[in-house]
């Protein structure tokens, strides 16, 4: 059963990090230099035990997702793409009576059925009954949401994906390009970016995230 939408970050953070254990490790590779990222309270990224890669999201931007989700009120959350199932999480808890559906076929890093056992694991272990895993490609979210508005949408891959937004949907980029977009970036190498087409509810997003991290506005009046 999902919790309550009153618990914490904080609260939530330390219950995702005990529900990891033993499914990811912290993993580095490819920082310049941990203080660069932990003064932005972005570090650290995780993989799987005796993987040289890592596949998810940094801590900061798991904890910029649950502020955004929790302050939008979202129906329905996309994700492209699971990768480790840390990420997922900290949207599904944010907003429990939010509609949260994440797909991936594990071929990045080959991760296979190691990344599939564990994004199911974690869900398991935190008990988020409002968040549903796919395995397969983006055509298997699209054919499940049934045509359906999502209301946020979070990117973390490349390939091709089909969703219906509106003007006030909220897409969040992890590591992607998003040139020339109305946006507010989450600083710390610019990993995490929020776009949307109506200022009002970008301006809840940089609301939403100011008072933990530094941000970059892109021409938001």
């Amino acid at each position: 059963m999902a919790r309550a939408e009153t618990e914490t970050l904080e609260a939530f953070s330390q219950r995702l990090h005990r529900a990891i254990e033993g499914l990811l490790v912290v993993n580095d590779v490819g920082l310049h230099t941990v203080e660069e990222y932990d003064a932005n309270a972005m570090w650290p990224r995780y993989s799987f035990p005796e993987h040289n890669i890592p596949l998810s999201i940094f801590r900061g931007e798991g904890e910029a997702l649950f502020l955004v989700v929790r302050a939008m009120r979202p129906k329905l959350v996309a994700e492209f793409f699971t990768g480790t199932g840390y990420s997922a999480p900290w949207m599904a808890a944010a907003w429990p009576q939010a509609e949260v559906w994440s797909v991936d076929n594990y071929s990045e890093g080959d991760a296979g059925d190691r990344g599939w056992d564990a994004a199911c694991a974690i869900r398991h272990r935190l008990g988020l009954s409002n968040l549903q895993l796919l395995r397969g490609d983006a055509s298997e979210l699209s054919r499940a949401l049934e045509r359906r508005t999502v209301d946020f949408l979070f990117v973390d891959g490349t390939g091709a994906i089909s969703v219906l937004i509106s003007p006030r949907t909220v897409v969040a980029f992890h590591d992607q390009s998003a040139v020339g977009l109305r946006d507010i970036r989450v600083m710390g190498g610019s990993y995490l970016k929020f776009h949307s087409e109506d200022d009002a509810v970008l301006r809840t997003v940089r609301d939403a995230l100011a008072p933990r991290f530094r941000l970059m506005d892109n021409s938001l009046p």
